[in-house]
Parts: structure tokens; C-alpha cells; sequence
């Protein structure tokens, strides 16, 4: 028999972890502020705020970088080059032809020469007086491999030695250490793989140029060691010292989109004893139409899973995505698909919509609004509806950020104004490659470009991400729910759909996490800022100064050094990246950054017995 002291004692006990248990929950549910948008804040700059090369207008010679690009003002590398120097705050002109250096015009910083679309052949000597005159150029493509072999003079400027063969299939890829943020990689090509069709095919297909002494290779392509020596492997993105000047060259197609970034970049680093270049410091994850609202498409769902689209989602889907986000630390922006409220009342359950908002909050993530509609329907429609779906549901939550797919983006801008008057800031679209990634749709809405997507990874594809982060700081990955809830096949099933994101996160794009994870909207207020942004910088002895115009009190840079490190920083906070790459944050209209010798001394063996110490 229990005595009552026993049993008042088991009673407290049982009540206090009753209290234990269920006070967690209280808490959570009364001090989660699921139904406000942490990320929302007031719009400090606008479209009438971005730098434009007008600002540049009435400066005197020299005062900013100058880039000077020959070749097809309509082409590929143009439009990638226009692009790099509107980041990077550049004057860039375009000429279709070259004409010989004159210390009376504006002498260009570099002269970047389009080889497909120019008769190289027609302006060597005014090559010659670019490069005596100490600017150097950037072949971005090559003439044809029959044109180089019949001119021996391009030869010697572009530092070819020779050229066993007009064409090669390389069994490999590799990328030296030291250029590009994210280190040495190396990619060969797949045991049995004869594809020709796809970008990683194509890239190990090339002319075979070897090149002789004085030259520096960045990128080379892998043959069987066993029968050639590594000088005389196929050099892929090289440098060439001609006439006192420095020639880069780029064998291959990868000036044609952002990958280009990246190798401008390079040209730029080799050119100075620094660089200082703004950057956005963001890194976004888009989980777009997740939830889906709509009722998806609730028959092949269930033959699929044997459940409903709304169980699967919560029960399956969510534990999924949960475990992701922790394990890389992502800071997702999740895209709520609404439902069309033409039919009446909503089909899902009260409080849905207030656990996922909850379950957000938890994880530090952001929700938005999928655009997606149909064929029957117009961006207008889709705007209201949304706003039809939450007020019948009670959500209150203040959505600023909008995901809008490639299949609609065309009629983006035609609804400009009713995006920007329901509420919306920022647009995730997909954008065309070598494009502007980030601008804006009206005066107050920005569009932020998708880079990648989460279940495609190739070696081509994450050296184009490379050249985007090295060059503006800024990823913008997409995963897309819509073909597991719409599913044609078991192609299209969950279990396959998420092996392949997280295999690609942990296998490939993890390795790339090197700025800031934000959500879109707080990605938002930095793009902002870096369109916005114009900045000069100059060095004296171990002192970069670096001054912000206009008005701006703040910025983030990339700070490129030849082993060198940074001693202290003023008016700022600094962050090591990687050896001789730092993350700048700039904290005033000035600051100043001191330099020292690095303790980690860049020092490796180059592919072929090229060393390389200091400066």
C-alpha cells in the first residue's frame, strides 16, 4: 500500500516532468514569433542608388580601371566582360578592331581580344605596341588552331612552342592552386565515358599547345604521364611574357559565361601586388515551392508515396530538408506555393501554414512566395491570389522575397509595378549565363539571378560558380520541389530527387561555402549595397587605403595579396578565406588595411619545374 507521503512525492514528480515536457512547447509556441519576418527592414537604397559607368563620366585619364575589348560588340565574351567590369566599377570600351597604342588616348588597364571573331593576324604589330607599352591582353579565345600554325609571330606573342596535335581528347583537367577561391581542382574524365554532347565532354576536347619558357600555366588539360612529360601537357588558360609585356590566353570556350569572371580575375591578381574589389558576402539556398498549397498533384503523389501531398511534405519531406540544413549550415529561403482560391475554401488543414512558419523561425530561415501559375493564368492573377490564399488562412506574415521560374520570366517585367505593390523586394529568377545576375525589375524591386541548382554537379558547373563567387561574392542555389510533387515518373520520386542535392552538397557544393549563408531578403540588403557601391583604393608601402563614395559608410571587399597577411585593419573587420585571400569588411567612409610578410609562404613546384616564391 502507498502511503500518501509516497504518493503526494510520485504526484510532484510526475508533475514536474509533465511541466518539463509541456513547458517546452508552451514556450516555443508563445515566444516563437513565427508570424513576423526578421528579415524584413525598410528599403535603404534603390534602383536611382546603382553605379553606372555614367558616374565615370568627366574623370580625368587613368582615374579608374579601363578595359578595352576587341572583337564582336554582340558576342558571348563581350557581354561576360561588359559585365565583370560593371562589378567590378570599370570603364570597359568595345572596338571591334584594334588600333595602335597612343599615350594621348586613354591607355586601357588591359586589352581583351576576342580571337573568334578578330583577324588577329591584321593587328600584331599594334599588339606589339600595347605590350612594349607595359598593358598587357587577355586572348579570351584563340584564332583557329590552322591560323596559329601558319603564323609564327602570333606563336611567339602567345609563347606557343609547339602543336602536336590540332585536336585532343585530354583524359583530365586541372586547375593550379592559388588563382581562384576554393584551391587546386582536378576533374578527369569518367572510365567508358564517350559522350561529345555534354559541357564536360566538350571541355576535354581541345588544340594541343605546349608552351616554352617564360610562360606560367593556370589550367592545363591530363594526359597518360607514361608517355609524355608534364611540360608537354595541353596548356588550357596560360601566361606568356612578350615584348616586356604580359599575354594571358584562353584555349577553349570559358570566357563564354561566368566562368570568364573567375579567369579575368586571374589576369587581374598576376597584374598588381594586390587587389581590392567590392563583393556581396552572400550565399543563398532556395527551397522553392515548399510548401505546396496547392494540392499538387494529389494522384500520382499518392500512387507515388501511398499518402497525401500535405502528410509527405510535413512527415517526410521536412525531416529531410531538417537534417540538411543543419549539417551544412544552410539558411534557406522556403517558397510557399499558395492555392488558386478560385474553387473556394482552402484545401488544407487550419494551422498548416502556421507550422511551417514556426518550424522556419526555429532554423533561422525565411519564407517567400512562389510565383509559379499556369497557362490560364497572368502574374497579375497569381500576385492576388496569393493574397486571397493567406487572408482566408489568417497568415499575417510579412512576405518580401518572390521566387519566379525561367518558363515566365519573360512577362517579369510587364508586371513590374504589381509585384513591387504587393510587398515584394527581391525576385529570385533564373538568368541567362554571362548576364547581369543581380539589377533590378523596378526602382525598389531587385532580381537576384539563380547560379546553380542543387542536384546538377559537374566539373564545369562548379568552376563557373568559382568564377561567380571569386569575382562577386554571391551564390544563389535552387532546389526545386515542383517535379517531386508533380512527379511523370518514379524518376521523379523523393528518395531520388533529395540523394542527388545531398549528395552534390556533401560531395561538391559544401566545398564552396565560403561567404556569409543568408536568406534572400537579407541577401537583399547587400546586393544592394554592392550595386550601389564606388570605391577607389591606393597602396603606400605596406598601407592600403581604401575610401567609399557618395555617401557610403560600408561594403564588403575581396583582398587578394602575394603572400602577404594582414597585420590590422582600421575602420573594419577582417575574415581569412584562404591563404592570401580576405574578406574585407569595411565599416566607414575610409579604411586602412597594414600588410605583413604572410607566415604561411605560398611555395610549390609549378606543373613543369616552374617555381614560384613571394612576389
Amino acid at each position: 500500500m502507498v502511503s500518501k507521503r509516497k504518493f503526494f512525492v510520485i504526484f510532484l514528480m510526475m508533475a514536474i516532468l509533465l511541466l518539463l515536457f509541456q513547458s517546452a512547447q508552451i514556450m516555443r509556441e508563445n515566444w516563437n514569433y513565427y508570424s513576423d519576418n526578421e528579415y524584413a527592414s525598410d528599403l535603404r537604397m534603390s534602383a536611382d542608388s546603382a553605379w553606372t559607368e555614367a558616374r565615370l563620366e568627366g574623370l580625368r585619364k587613368g582615374a579608374v580601371p579601363n578595359l578595352l575589348f576587341v572583337g564582336g560588340k554582340e558576342s558571348e565574351r563581350a557581354q561576360v566582360v561588359t559585365q565583370w567590369c560593371a562589378y567590378k566599377k570599370y570603364k570597359v570600351s568595345r572596338e571591334q578592331a584594334l588600333d595602335r597604342y597612343s599615350s594621348v588616348s586613354d591607355i586601357p588597364t588591359m586589352v581583351v581580344i576576342d580571337g573568334a571573331t578578330v583577324d588577329v593576324s591584321n593587328y600584331l604589330p599594334h599588339v606589339d605596341s600595347y605590350l612594349r607599352a607595359g598593358v598587357p591582353i587577355l586572348f579570351a579565345t584563340l584564332p583557329d588552331v590552322k591560323a596559329i600554325k601558319e603564323n609564327q609571330k602570333l606563336q611567339e606573342i602567345l609563347g606557343i612552342s609547339d602543336i602536336p596535335k590540332d585536336s585532343v581528347k585530354v583524359d583530365g583537367v586541372r586547375l593550379f592552386e592559388g588563382y581562384l577561391l576554393g584551391g587546386e581542382a582536378v576533374c578527369w574524365k569518367a572510365s567508358g565515358d564517350t559522350s561529345e554532347d555534354t559541357s564536360e565532354a566538350a571541355m576535354f576536347r581541345m588544340p594541343w599547345y605546349v608552351t616554352g619558357a617564360g610562360s606560367k600555366t593556370y589550367m592545363m588539360g591530363l594526359v597518360n604521364e607514361r608517355i609524355y612529360q608534364g611540360d608537354d601537357f595541353p596548356r588550357i588558360f596560360w601566361r606568356n611574357s612578350s615584348q616586356g609585356g604580359m599575354v594571358f590566353a584562353v584555349n577553349g570556350s570559358y570566357m563564354d559565361d561566368e566562368t570568364g569572371y573567375g579567369f579575368l580575375d586571374i589576369c587581374l591578381y598576376e597584374m598588381s601586388d594586390y587587389v581590392l574589389y567590392p563583393v556581396v558576402n552572400a550565399q543563398n539556398t532556395l527551397l522553392v515551392d515548399f510548401p505546396d498549397f496547392s494540392g499538387a498533384d494529389e494522384e500520382a503523389v499518392t500512387r507515388l508515396y501511398s499518402r497525401d501531398a500535405q502528410s509527405i511534405q510535413q512527415d517526410i519531406f521536412w525531416p529531410s530538408i531538417y537534417s540538411m540544413i543543419t549539417k551544412f549550415n544552410l539558411k534557406p529561403t522556403c517558397f510557399f506555393m499558395s492555392q488558386d482560391m478560385s474553387a473556394g475554401e482552402p484545401l488544407i488543414r487550419s494551422g498548416q501554414v502556421d507550422f511551417y512558419l514556426q518550424q522556419l523561425n526555429e532554423v533561422g530561415a525565411e519564407a517567400g512566395r512562389s510565383l509559379r501559375y499556369g497557362e490560364d493564368m497572368t502574374l497579375a492573377e497569381k500576385l492576388a491570389a496569393d493574397l486571397d490564399f493567406y487572408k482566408a488562412t489568417g497568415c499575417k506574415y510579412d512576405f518580401r522575397a518572390a521566387y519566379l521560374d525561367q518558363a515566365e520570366a519573360q512577362t517579369l517585367r510587364e508586371a513590374g509595378d504589381a509585384v513591387s505593390q504587393a510587398g515584394v523586394n527581391t525576385m529570385a529568377v533564373e538568368s541567362e549565363a554571362g548576364g547581369e545576375l543581380l539589377s533590378y525589375l523596378t526602382t525598389d524591386v531587385s532580381l537576384q539571378g539563380i547560379t546553380h541548382k542543387a542536384q546538377e554537379y559537374s566539373f564545369p558547373e562548379a568552376l563557373r560558380i568559382r568564377g561567380i563567387m571569386d569575382s562577386v561574392g554571391y551564390s544563389n542555389m535552387l532546389v526545386d520541389f515542383h517535379p517531386v510533387l508533380w512527379p511523370k515518373s518514379r524518376e521523379d520520386s523523393w528518395e531520388n530527387y533529395f540523394d542527388k542535392v545531398y549528395s552534390n552538397l556533401y560531395g561538391g557544393w559544401s566545398k564552396l561555402a565560403l561567404y556569409d549563408q543568408t536568406t534572400l531578403s537579407q541577401s537583399d540588403a547587400r546586393v544592394r549595397t554592392f550595386l550601389a557601391l564606388d570605391y577607389r583604393s591606393m597602396r603606400n608601402g605596406d598601407v592600403i587605403s581604401l575610401y567609399l563614395k557618395d555617401g557610403a559608410r560600408e561594403g564588403y571587399f575581396l583582398l587578394r595579396t602575394h603572400n602577404e597577411q594582414i597585420k590590422s585593419i582600421e575602420n573594419g573587420t577582417y575574415q581569412k578565406l584562404e591563404q592570401d585571400a580576405w574578406l574585407i569588411h569595411a565599416q566607414g567612409s575610409s579604411a586602412q588595411i597594414v600588410l605583413e610578410d604572410s607566415e604561411e609562404i605560398l611555395h610549390y613546384e609549378g606543373p613543369f619545374g616552374l617555381e614560384r616564391h613571394g612576389r
